[in-house]
């Protein structure tokens, strides 16, 4: 995911867009179905398994780092809102491309917009 030529997104507004991108309908046209669902593929391996977690994890850092808040190294409760928002990425991916959920299925850019800005807001909003 990126935010402008090969970096991370910078801010929720940022982010929200680049997610609109990257979870809509046919945006992974050069791989036949979403990077995350190659990833995901059970190996049984634990060197790609744990590959697998790092790369997870390193992903939430990012996505926390780019709400916009500075979160002490152990705000468990920041990086938990992180991986939701990970994990809404994945849950996309797989819906879309097991079960073909209508409207998600087929949901642009432009549909994904206003709801993952309002999910971006609301999990990754700095703390009160």
């Amino acid at each position: 995911m990126t935010g402008g030529a090969g970096e991370f997104p910078r801010d929720r507004a940022a982010l929200a867009e680049a997610l609109s991108h990257q979870l809509s309908a046919g945006a992974w046209p050069e791989f036949g179905e979403h990077p995350v669902l190659m990833l995901l593929r059970v190996s049984g391996d634990e060197g790609v398994d744990s590959l697998r977690r790092q790369a997870l994890q390193d992903f939430s850092r990012q996505v926390l780092q780019a709400s916009g808040t500075r979160p002490a190294q152990d705000d468990d409760e920041r990086l938990l809102r992180a991986e939701l928002l990970v994990a809404l990425g994945v849950g996309v991916a797989v819906i879309r491309s097991a079960v073909g959920l209508q409207p998600l299925r087929d949901a642009t850019s432009d549909d994904l917009i206003g709801p993952l800005r309002d999910v971006v807001d609301i999990l990754l909003a700095p703390p009160h």
